[in-house]
């Protein structure tokens, strides 16, 4: 059984998204949020004999693996790739060269990303701003590029009380425009898999 990929995370990255993988494409092992991915977008990349796949086919995913793990190299590389979904934001993959014990071979890990399975938690955003639950809402949805207007339709509210909100957020938050409030959003620890259930639990397996 493959050691857990217990490696630092990238840019904030699920660190549960992980794949290993030989500078051949062989899959040496991937996690259970990885499995997730993978399997619910065929359309553009898939295991099969063990090797992972992406599509199109022309994609430069062994080329990017002998770069990274190329034996005479030894400072940091690494790369990153996105794969273009119809109808929803690009997959990513960005793969880092990874040294093992000195009688390993050299092999990548791959943090693959799906924007659409990390969301905000609307009850960590309470916790870690003081928001309400009605700020948390309006922050969650701000954060997914929705605006006043649209949030006023939706919810059946008067736009002034949407931005009333807002107005709130940026106070509470110390941030100034809703772009800088949207990044601040994103880029602190309030960020959850849909799905908790299915995300894993960071240990590598080969359940190809």
């Amino acid at each position: 059984m493959p050691r857990p990929l217990l490696l630092p995370e990238p840019f904030g990255l699920p660190a549960t998204a992980q794949l290993r993988l030989s500078p051949l494409q062989s899959l040496l092992g991937w996690t259970l949020t990885a499995q997730r991915i993978v399997r619910a977008n065929p359309e553009c990349l898939y295991v099969a004999e063990r090797r992972l796949h992406l599509l199109p086919a022309s994609t430069p995913l062994q080329e990017a693996l002998r770069w990274v793990c190329a034996p005479r190299s030894f400072e940091p590389r690494e790369t990153t790739l996105a794969l273009p979904r119809t109808g929803a934001s690009p997959l990513t993959l960005r793969i880092s060269r990874h040294h093992g014990a000195p009688a390993e071979p050299v092999q990548a890990v791959v943090w693959l990303a799906d924007p659409a399975l990390v969301v905000l938690d609307e009850a960590a955003l309470r916790g870690a701003f003081a928001f309400t639950p009605a700020e948390a809402r309006v922050a969650v949805a701000l954060a997914n590029g929705l605006s006043a207007a649209e949030m006023a339709a939706a919810w059946a509210l008067q736009v002034n009380t949407v931005q009333m909100h807002i107005k709130r957020l940026l106070a509470k938050t110390r941030t100034a425009r809703q772009a800088e409030l949207v990044a601040l959003l994103w880029r602190s620890a309030v960020h959850r898999l849909p799905s908790p259930a299915n995300a894993g639990d960071g240990k590598a397996c080969l359940d190809t």
